[in-house]
């Protein structure tokens, strides 16, 4: 687009109008390219349960459910050996802050309302691309 600026003033306030147009651009695509991470590991003590073979019974459609429902990645994480207890860890990418917590909301309160299982502890995290 050519303007027709009459003084080197308006030249100059012309470029300097350009300068600040384009920095604001960029930073504005700074944050539409962010990129959100979001984990949680819940800790969960498995009903009645007398074995390995009983524990994945319960964990294995425990994960199936979750990465349905949430589109997640999510495996046991923990407490293999052991067959009343489990963790499991879910994980999430999105381009949004609020959809990756809404997510981790979701997927704890899942685990949560399962009457098979008794959730423990939970602990998650959210970091973002430009974090170090």
């Amino acid at each position: 687009m050519l303007h027709r600026l009459s003084s080197p003033t308006a030249w100059g306030d012309r470029c300097l109008a350009l300068h600040h147009e384009r920095h604001h651009t960029i930073a504005l695509l700074g944050a539409l390219n962010r990129m959100w991470i979001g984990w949680i590991e819940c800790d969960v003590l498995l009903g009645d349960v007398h074995s390995l073979k009983e524990k994945r019974s319960v964990v294995r459609p425990l994960v199936a459910d979750l990465r349905r429902t949430l589109q997640v990645s999510v495996a046991e994480v923990g407490y293999l050996d052991l067959y009343r207890r489990s963790a499991v860890g879910l994980a999430v990418v999105a381009g949004d802050h609020g959809h990756v917590v809404e997510i981790l909301d979701r997927a704890e309160r899942l685990v949560a309302e399962r009457p098979d299982i008794e959730l423990l502890s939970v602990r998650r995290r959210t970091r973002d691309s430009e974090d170090e």
